[in-house]
């Protein structure tokens, strides 16, 4: 333990692609073992006002100034390399644009240490259809011979011919598949495509509400047996809330893990999740 009473053991920055969780989780872990080490702590510690500002940042409310980060920095002991990790992780997360958030991520993957494993960020284009990420993945258990016509009739919804072309043509121009067997097009690696859980681009919402929407064509296109759609609505507190998020991050990994194990598929499916308030919060205590 150090002098400031910070642990060692605090989680690996490089493997972290969001600075806020990488807050969440440090925050939690040193709580576990320093009954001192408190919100009002770090707040005195960083150098800043109000202790509800340290929530305000994890839960995406409030940004960090270059200057706080600078702070942190410090706080953490940060070396030399992870100091710069975290202030381009910090840039990369509250960029506005998709070139700005492009150029930090380029700058991520410069470190050899990173882990996070996410499409490149020249590849943000791939999320721009919904159809990209199918015929990707389907490449996987079923080469392309140069059928545009009938590899698009095999997706649901149908995809045009010309829509398949251009496709296959963006997907070899990205390096995502590759020449296979009789000259046929295969996908490149042994890998599902992710996101990541934190990524962020124009490209990326739209890829998520075309899924949604296809998910709710789902309802009238597909017999119940082969399809699973359901909802819970409930009241939740932030903590709750908060629970919830990490419950359905961890069903993510778990059924990533699924789809690498398996064998002998068949068909490319997408498993949708999502959560989000559907009422404004209530100005002051909730229920008891």
């Amino acid at each position: 333990m150090s002098a400031m009473g910070i642990l060692w053991d605090m989680p690996d920055l490089f493997s972290y692609s969001d600075y806020r969780k990488f807050l969440h989780d440090y925050y939690r872990e040193q709580k576990a073992v320093l009954s001192y080490f408190t919100v009002r702590y770090i707040a005195k510690k960083v150098g800043f006002n109000s202790a509800s500002f340290f929530s305000q940042l994890t839960r995406g409310r409030s940004n960090m100034s270059s200057e706080l980060a600078h702070r942190f920095a410090d706080f953490f002991r940060f070396t030399k390399s992870q100091r710069l990790y975290w202030e381009t992780l910090v840039a990369y997360n509250q960029s506005r644009s998709v070139s700005e958030k492009k150029e930090y991520f380029d700058r991520l993957a410069t470190f050899k240490q990173a882990a996070v494993r996410t499409v490149d960020a020249r590849q943000y284009e791939f999320y721009d259809k919904w159809y990209y990420t199918v015929i990707r993945e389907l490449l996987f258990i079923r080469p392309f011979d140069g059928d545009c016509h009938a590899l698009g009739r095999m997706l649901v919804p149908a995809v045009g011919s010309e829509d398949v072309r251009q496709a296959i043509g963006k997907l070899k121009a990205w390096g995502m598949i590759t020449e296979g067997p009789g000259g046929t097009l295969v996908r490149c690696d042994s890998f599902s495509t992710t996101t990541g859980t934190e990524a962020e681009s124009v490209y990326i919402n739209n890829f998520h509400q075309s899924m949604l929407r296809l998910a709710g064509r789902a309802l009238d296109r597909m017999p119940r047996h082969e399809r699973e759609v359901s909802t819970v609505t409930l009241s939740l507190s932030a903590d709750g809330y908060a629970k919830v998020l990490e419950e359905l991050a961890r069903t993510r990994r778990t059924i990533l893990q699924i789809g690498e194990s398996d064998s002998c598929e068949d068909r490319v499916c997408s498993i949708a999740m999502a959560a989000f308030p559907v009422t404004r919060r209530l100005n002051g205590k909730g229920k008891p």
